[in-house]
């Protein structure tokens, strides 16, 4: 598994944290980002219908 840095800008702190993520994780979390164009069309969607009919879905 590749090595993945995380950094905070050097403003911030002056330091970067370091893990392994396993198998399992990066699958997840391939799966997990694959849904989120979903989610934001499903939510463009429900704004669209909002302002189309003035009212709270």
């Amino acid at each position: 598994m590749p090595e993945v840095s995380i950094g905070i800008t050097p403003a911030c702190i002056a330091r970067t944290r370091r893990f392994v993520v396993t198998e399992l994780g990066q699958t997840y979390y391939e799966w997990c980002k694959d849904l989120i164009p979903a989610a934001e069309a499903a939510q463009s969607v429900l704004d669209n219908t909002q302002s189309s009919l003035g009212e709270t879905v």
